[in-house]
């Protein structure tokens, strides 16, 4: 295969910005550590400059002063130590001429010709790969996440903050709790009760729904969703498993009352599409957007998010579900999963939004009398359980609570007294949901009491209740 050049011919360069910067910066070396957060030694189209410049943020580390001798010896001139020696005594003798004001806009027109540079190569290495025959989806997913860990570079390290940015920040956010503003700190969830435990979906959280099939994962991540949007912020919902128009019908279920199955064959009587059509005008204003399976892995969902992110801001993020994503390689279920959720949690982050994610749970439930899901029950992955910062269990008893039936052989009197406790426990239940909250990086684990409405697909705090 033809090897591509990391610098190829009739590349973007800025030589003398390289250069100015390196003179600006061995007269003041006290803004070394301010452009190496914009620029990398990589950057350098010139690699003796680049090779200067990683010399100069080594000294700098150290807190020596730079002698034009300790920059050779880090540099590793070898031959060329005298060559050297001569054109650093030349950048220092005309240093006059650079405007020390201008030193971080020569290191971002660097990072910038880097980068162009950068994407180049990737686009002629793809389009090889497109040539030589290689499968069309496999080149996709390589573009997906080669660009999405270019455009991650390009943000500089924004990371570290003193502890003089820290204490402010914190003290804001205390100041809020003690004036009673902040008892939510992240988005609703759309239950109450649930957002009193959580704090709120908490930006740069990966926070975990998980259920059995039919208990209402989706249904509760349409909650989130909808509540965050009702309050203004804007949410991209990736569905794999629904299509775009099953999670309108869902959310003018909870509006209306109208059940899904009644939605989808009917009978509607009119006064059910007047309901419908006084919905839907609201629903259509509200700041979400679905994409019901067309990015298949993190990488290309969180390059859709970055679009809207610059285009919209972005709120929230829902995943529905992890185990029908991609992520890599197929031959390992359990490290491929592993590997989605450490890069769902590492999407979390670097948007700083929460994303909320939906897990299946194995069969392992249903073989124990007590149905409660425990965080062992995770499937395909312990990494969901260590990747996540809060993970909330869906059980509804009113599920598994079945309708005896008679015994050969069993007296009456006794099948009415099973019978009549029955009825007596599905009344208790009816309507019952547990939202178990198993692990709360930010508080305690416990369990909240939610009321579930079948009809209109829709959790909310028991007080609703009827």
């Amino acid at each position: 295969m033809t090897v591509i050049p990391l610098r190829p011919d009739g590349a973007p360069q800025d030589i003398e910005a390289e250069q100015w910067l390196l003179e600006g910066l061995l007269q003041a070396p006290s803004r070394v550590a301010e452009c190496a957060e914009i620029v990398r030694p990589d950057d350098f189209h010139d690699e003796g400059y680049g090779a200067l410049f990683r010399a100069l943020i080594e000294i700098d580390s150290r807190g020596t002063p730079v002698t034009t001798a300790d920059l050779i010896t880090i540099m590793g001139a070898g031959d060329r130590a005298q060559e050297w020696q001569n054109a650093i005594g030349a950048m220092r003798g005309s240093m006059a001429a650079t405007d020390l004001r201008t030193l971080s806009g020569y290191a971002r027109k660097i990072a910038d010709t880097a980068m162009r540079r950068a994407l180049i190569t990737v686009s002629q290495r793809l389009a090889l790969q497109a040539v030589e025959g290689k499968d069309a989806t496999a080149v996709l997913r390589e573009a997906e996440t080669t660009l999405a860990d270019l455009e991650q570079r390009g943000g500089g390290d924004k990371g570290l903050r003193d502890m003089g940015a820290v204490m402010r920040s914190t003290l804001q956010h205390l100041e809020a709790v003690m004036r009673g503003d902040a008892a939510i700190a992240g988005k609703p969830t759309g239950v109450g009760d649930l957002d009193k435990a959580l704090g709120g979906a908490r930006n740069g959280n990966l926070i975990i729904y998980a259920a059995r099939p039919g208990m209402g994962k989706t249904a509760l991540a349409i909650n989130a969703a909808e509540a965050t949007a009702r309050a203004g912020g804007f949410v991209a919902f990736y569905s794999h498993e629904m299509s775009r128009e099953q999670i309108g019908q869902r959310i003018i279920a909870a509006r209306t009352g109208i059940p899904i199955d009644r939605q989808q064959s009917g009978p509607l009587t009119p006064e059910d599409w007047r309901r419908i059509c006084a919905v839907s005008a609201d629903i259509a204003e509200l700041p979400m957007e679905i994409d019901d399976g067309r990015h298949k892995t993190v990488a290309s969902m969180v390059a859709s998010a970055r679009r809207l992110q610059r285009r919209r801001g972005l709120a929230l993020i829902v995943v529905d579900y992890i185990q029908l994503l991609v992520g890599g390689d197929t031959r390992n279920r359990v490290e491929e999963v592993s590997r989605i959720t450490r890069d769902l949690k590492l999407a979390a982050k670097d948007l700083d939004v929460p994303i909320i994610a939906l897990s299946q749970l194995s069969r392992e439930v249903e073989k124990r009398d007590d149905k409660r899901p425990l965080k062992s029950d995770l499937r395909d992955s312990g990494s969901i359980e260590q990747d996540a910062d809060q993970i909330v269990f869906i059980y509804r008893p009113e599920y598994y609570l079945r309708e005896p039936e008679r015994k050969e052989g069993e007296d009456g009197v006794k099948f009415m007294a099973r019978q009549t406790a029955y009825e007596e426990q599905a009344q208790e239940i009816r309507g019952l949901a547990e939202l178990i909250v198993a692990k709360n990086r930010h508080g305690r684990e416990c369990t909240v009491r939610s009321h579930w409405d079948g009809e209109r697909q829709r959790f909310s705090d028991l007080d609703w209740r009827r």
